[in-house]
C-alpha cells in the first residue's frame, strides 16, 4: 500500500460474471473516494471526466471485443470537482471457452506530469512568438550545427518549412552557440 502511494498507482479488478469490482486504497484515492466506499463500475463511469467518458467506455469495450490490453490517459472528477488526469493500463483474461473472466490493471495520477507537459508546451510557444517578432536572424544551434531554435523571419529568409524549424530540439541537446543577425 505504501508503494502504491509513493508511486500514485493503484490497482483494480472486474469479474463481471461475479459482478465483483475490487480496487486499493490508492486508486480510491486518485478518484477522490473513500476507502471504505464498495469500489463498482458504475462509481468508476460516473468519476470518468464527461468529456471522456465515451470515448474512454468504447476503447475499453473495444479492449474487450478484441481481447487485447489497453494503454490510455483520461481524466476523471473527483466529487469535490477537482479533476485529475490518469493513465490506465488493463487486460482481460479469458476462459477457455473465451467468456471474459476478468478485467484487471493499474491506474496512475499523471496530473503533475500532464500540467508540467503543457506548461513546458506553453512556454516553448511563448519563446517562438517572442523571437518571431525579432527582425532579425535569430537562431540557436548545437555544436554539431543542428537548430535547436529558429524565429520565423530566419526560416522565411532561408526559405525553412516548419519541418526544418523545431522549437527546442530533443531533451538533453545543448545550445553551445546563440546567433542574432540585426540588418
Amino acid at each position: 500500500a505504501d508503494a502504491e502511494r509513493f508511486a500514485h498507482l493503484g490497482n483494480w479488478e472486474w469479474k463481471p460474471n461475479e459482478n465483483a469490482y475490487a480496487w486499493s486504497e490508492e486508486t480510491a484515492r486518485i478518484f477522490g473516494l473513500p476507502p471504505e466506499r464498495p469500489a463498482s463500475h458504475a462509481a468508476f463511469v460516473e468519476a470518468l471526466h464527461p468529456e471522456d467518458r465515451d470515448w474512454v467506455l468504447a476503447t475499453i469495450e473495444q479492449a474487450f471485443r478484441d481481447g487485447r490490453p489497453y494503454d490510455i490517459e483520461f481524466r476523471v472528477v473527483r466529487p469535490g470537482g477537482a479533476v485529475r488526469h490518469v493513465h490506465s493500463f488493463g487486460e482481460v483474461v479469458r476462459g477457455e471457452d473465451g467468456a471474459m473472466l476478468r478485467d484487471f490493471g493499474t491506474v496512475q495520477d499523471v496530473t503533475e506530469r500532464t500540467l508540467a507537459e503543457k506548461a513546458l508546451g506553453e512556454s516553448k510557444q511563448m519563446l517562438q512568438t517572442v523571437i518571431d517578432t525579432v527582425p532579425a536572424m535569430v537562431s540557436a544551434k548545437t555544436a554539431q550545427s543542428r537548430y535547436l531554435l529558429m524565429n520565423r523571419y530566419q526560416a522565411d529568409l532561408y526559405e525553412m518549412t516548419p519541418d526544418h524549424n523545431p522549437v527546442i530540439g530533443p531533451l538533453g541537446l545543448r545550445c553551445d552557440r546563440l546567433f542574432v543577425y540585426p540588418f
